[in-house]
């Protein structure tokens, strides 16, 4: 799997035989930060990266999903299904095509648990081995939104451990152990910079994952519009990152305060169009040490039905 898919300039690796491995695993086997101000494109990312997690390695994928952003992720968009009914004319629509085959075939691994389902079912289906996605809705009220997230996260550090055990027991290279994705969207809600009685729990469990989740082959990939609200310890432990558009140079400038480097060096994201992005980080991997400026890209768009409940802007037209 090549970032390249995912979007237009993602650097990819030169010196392996394929071009792909180290672009692969410099993404799944790090901690990632995903900002961007609303109407960035900053979930469409989310959504564009985690297919191509599920589609094309071996790796599972969690989702903690306060709007229902992902509620629908297991359907394709429209679009592929409209595509099927013509000859595609171009490689992106014949690949667009490949894409919808795969992941219609996955479709079967894919859980989206609906904000009804019990906590004890959250639990149960993260801890399956055999399910590549799941998606926790979370778009419930605050207090059962927290406990839901508890159960979830508790439920995949529990997974993590017993993968960790088993592997241990067998020798290594006895059995694959895939890794995990986390995604967190609205982190800032999740684990925010100050925690209280409500979030004192998941901010815990969210900054024990970055801590220590490596070693049990868990891996963040954290969505924020407010990264200066966010646990500044989770925030420091992301090996990637991806900046999208920004309004205020202060929430830029508390990544900077954190990463180092170059002053000013985020400075584009304030000026981006929709879909395009800032990164960072482990994921430069076309070159050895990583490059120390971050490189434009530009998202393609998701592929599978997206969910949640924002208003179209056309609606003042009405």
């Amino acid at each position: 799997m090549s970032m390249i898919d995912v979007a237009k300039g993602w650097p990819k690796d030169k010196t392996s035989p394929d071009g792909l491995d180290r672009a692969k695993k410099a993404f799944l086997c790090n901690h990632t930060l995903l900002v961007g101000q609303s109407r960035s494109g900053k979930t469409n990312a989310a959504r564009r990266i985690v297919e191509e997690m599920v589609a094309r390695t071996s790796g599972r994928v969690v989702i903690l999903d306060p709007n229902a952003d992902f509620s629908q992720i297991d359907q394709l968009d429209q679009y592929l299904a409209d595509l099927k009914t013509k000859s595609p004319t171009s490689a992106n629509e014949r690949e667009d095509l490949a894409f919808g085959e795969k992941w219609s075939q996955r479709t079967a691994t894919i859980s989206c648990l609906g904000s009804s389902v019990a906590d004890g079912k959250i639990r149960s289906v993260v801890e399956e081995v055999d399910k590549k996605l799941v998606v926790v809705d979370l778009s419930s009220d605050d207090a059962r939104r927290y406990k839901r997230a508890n159960a979830a996260l508790e439920a995949i550090w529990e997974f993590g451990q017993a993968q960790r055990v088993d592997y241990n027991s067998k020798g290594l290279g006895g059995m694959l152990w895939p890794g995990t994705l986390v995604v967190i969207d609205e982190a800032h809600l999740f684990a925010p910079r100050e925690s209280n009685d409500s979030t004192k729990e998941c901010s815990e469990r969210i900054e024990r994952i970055s801590d220590q989740g490596k070693k049990l082959n868990l891996y963040l990939l954290l969505v924020t519009q407010q990264p200066g609200k966010l646990n500044q310890r989770i925030l420091a432990e992301a090996d990637n990152r991806i900046i999208m558009r920004m309004n205020d140079r202060l929430s830029l400038k508390v990544l900077e305060d954190i990463y180092g480097g170059r002053p000013g060096r985020y400075d584009g994201a304030l000026t981006f169009p929709q879909g395009w992005a800032l990164v960072e980080g482990a994921m430069v991997c076309d070159a050895t040490p990583p490059d120390a400026r971050p490189r434009g890209i530009k998202f393609g768009r998701g592929r599978t039905r997206a969910g949640g409940g924002t208003a179209d802007q056309r609606w003042v037209q009405s």
